[in-house]
């Protein structure tokens, strides 16, 4: 037992059955709440995402299809509606707060993956042949050291840095920093 034996649990979950109204989809996802009021996020999200998305793709009556830029620009959009209902709640100040989601639709014929953040989403497979169980990652972490993100958040105004220790030494990850400010130091590059 360590120092932050009383912290609260940021994390949280969501699983919907019969996603879409249909009994063999499902939408599964975990988000990772961070800063003051993290776990408040992230249970905002848990229960708001499936509720968004699922109003966003009922409309469309379309197939779920990974290859389909409707779903894609459907699921960017909701992520995109959801952020901003988060930022806009006045009962909260969620400046320097957030949670990363990672999240998968589950359909008989496909599974789209949703990331924001660097939470990972792992396919678990099994080999007959082998005899053995190995893991595919579905997403890939929004990190600041990922060069495609790093400039995209110092052409933003940001800055991508390690901590300095009390030497001025740097140290640990890199982290996405406000441009004047010390802090939040996200060791992520993208979150709600």
């Amino acid at each position: 037992l360590g120092p932050d034996i009383d912290k609260v649990n940021q994390d949280s979950l969501f699983i919907t059955k019969n996603f879409l109204s249909c009994s063999s989809n499902y939408f599964i996802g975990v988000c990772d709440g961070h800063g003051d009021i993290g776990h408040i996020i992230s249970n905002h999200i848990s229960i708001n995402l499936p509720k968004m998305l699922s109003s966003s793709l009922s409309s469309s009556k379309i197939a779920l299809s990974p290859f389909s830029d409707f779903i894609a620009h459907n699921i960017t959009s909701t992520c995109l509606k959801l952020n901003k209902n988060i930022t806009s709640l006045q009962t909260m100040d969620c400046s320097l707060s957030g949670s990363t989601c990672t999240s998968v639709i589950i359909s008989p014929s496909s599974m789209i993956c949703i990331n924001v953040g660097d939470s990972r989403t792992v396919l678990g497979r099994y080999s007959s042949i082998t005899n053995t169980f190995f893991s595919e990652d579905l997403s890939h972490d929004h990190k600041p050291e990922n060069p495609k993100e790093k400039e995209r958040i110092v052409s933003s105004g940001g800055r991508v840095e390690q901590l300095k220790n009390m030497h001025g030494n740097y140290m640990g990850p890199f982290r996405m920093w406000m441009k004047e400010l010390n802090n939040p130091g996200l060791a992520m590059s993208r979150s709600l």
